[in-house]
């Protein structure tokens, strides 16, 4: 007998429950709500700086990977003899034919009198290098 109160009660307490719930639902959707214009732009500005720190940390998250795959890739470049000989002419004769103008709006130097092979830097490098080829 005990049983069957308990049973009861457990079926009396949901639907006393489930009324409850109906009719607080019900006058929450007679009652028409809406935002102010202040919060609705405050939430609009709000997810608009959200967006941005989400696009700034996948840009950031993709810039990590590129640089990584490149570490790799130069390790695995660096690893062969043959590939590491024709890298080095690759950049040598890239440094001797390229000249950089880093202003925006002047004209850039001819490369006559500019060659990026007569910064002191890259001498330097392409001395190194020659050097250990020909070791």
């Amino acid at each position: 007998m005990n049983m069957d109160f308990e049973q009861l009660l457990k079926q009396e307490v949901q639907k006393a429950a489930r009324q409850d719930y109906e009719e607080i639902t019900a006058k929450a959707q007679a009652y028409p709500y809406k935002f102010s214009k202040e919060f609705n732009e405050k939430m609009k500005g709000i997810i608009r700086e959200e967006k941005k720190k989400a696009k700034k940390k996948r840009r950031v998250h993709i810039l990590l990977v590129a640089a990584i795959l490149l570490i790799l890739n130069a390790g695995i470049v660096l690893a062969n003899d043959d590939l590491r000989e024709k890298v080095g002419t690759l950049i040598i004769h890239f440094l001797r034919t390229t000249s950089i103008s880093m202003i925006p709006g002047k004209q850039r130097i001819p490369k006559k009198h500019f060659n990026s092979y007569n910064w002191p830097i890259y001498r330097k490098a392409i001395i190194y290098y020659m050097k250990q080829r020909i070791r």
